[in-house]
């Protein structure tokens, strides 16, 4: 009987085990019966890119309830042992970063989706795409952590729903939906007498919709404080400042109209200190002449964690303690 893979931490792993562990066995399991579960699973890493099997588990046990860490851990061997899952190479340079296996989407998960009606193209070459770089992935898994908590606090929420991202383009221009970014948003302003053009790409683009359809908009910035708030010029593609001109800018010619079919639309930025915040919004002040401040919001991982992704942890350049869901 061919052993059981190791469940545990990565990082007792030694290098040598952990490659061997990224490696499929020569013989996979010849037949098993897809359950929803596994669906769900597979739905879950193709939604988020990558996801961590600790990850997994937290959302399957949103979706279903309390359940074995440990039968959640042999399945995902057993999907990835059958290519419906990847685990992408480069996750073993990280070992202290990953304490738990990092998986994307597999070749068999795509079709498995495709035939499932879901939007996936099962043509693409999914092993390929897992070969991202460790900061990409770690940039990743970050990211979807967030969307995990707005989901998480969604579905505790009477008559709330969650349009994360590739949800929302059955609702945004046809034009928009053809495009190979269709959430990049394009803008073209003058600065410093110069005429600049900036491509803003959010780390995510989301909705929360309530009863009698109504929306609030949101694009997602997660900041992991690499890189400066501001520069001597703002048209330097390594400075936040950039960022607030573009979205300030797509704001101000109503492209998020015109690309996205949002009435508004709001940044949220999430940033590791309370410093960096007060950098922001000295900068955001300075681009926007003060104006809009309901535009941009702020957070920290930590206050997210204290009260959740809908709970008064957000900052604007004119208050602190506001929820997302409020009415002003």
């Amino acid at each position: 009987m061919r052993k059981r893979p190791y469940n545990g931490d990565m990082a007792t792993m030694t290098a040598p085990t952990l490659l061997k562990r990224l490696s499929r066995p020569e013989n996979p399991p010849s037949s098993f019966r897809i359950t929803q579960r596994d669906v769900e699973i597979v739905r879950a890493v193709a939604r988020f890119g990558y996801l961590t099997s600790e990850q997994i588990i937290r959302y399957l046990i949103v979706l279903f309830g309390p359940m074995s860490h440990q039968q959640v851990l042999r399945r995902l061997h057993i999907l990835f042992d059958s290519h419906y899952l990847n685990r992408p190479e480069h996750q073993h340079l990280q070992l202290s970063s990953f304490s738990h296996f990092v998986y994307g989407l597999g070749r068999e998960g795509a079709h498995l989706l495709a035939r499932l009606g879901d939007p996936v193209d099962p043509r693409l070459q999914w092993a390929a795409k897992n070969s991202a770089s460790a900061t990409h992935l770690m940039h990743t898994l970050e990211t979807a952590q967030t969307m995990l908590e707005f989901e998480r606090a969604c579905r505790s929420t009477a008559n709330l729903q969650l349009l994360d991202h590739a949800a929302l383009l059955p609702h945004v221009p046809d034009a928009t939906r053809e495009l190979d970014h269709p959430f990049r948003l394009r803008v073209t302003t003058q600065h410093d007498f110069k005429k600049v053009a900036i491509n803003v790409v959010p780390d995510r683009v989301f909705s929360i919709v309530l009863a009698a359809e109504q929306r609030h908009n949101f694009c997602l910035e997660l900041d992991r404080g690499t890189m400066s708030v501001a520069a001597r010029r703002i048209t330097s593609k390594s400075n936040y400042a950039r960022k607030i001109l573009g979205y300030y800018e797509g704001w101000k010619q109503q492209r998020h109209r015109d690309q996205w079919g949002f009435q508004g639309f709001r940044v949220l930025t999430i940033t590791p200190s309370e410093t960096r915040i007060a950098n922001m919004i000295d900068a955001q002040r300075d681009i926007t002449g003060n104006r809009v401040a309901a535009l941009f919001l702020y957070s920290t991982p930590e206050r997210i964690a204290a009260k959740g992704a809908l709970g008064d942890v957000w900052m604007s350049s004119e208050a602190d303690g506001i929820s997302l869901l409020d009415r002003k």
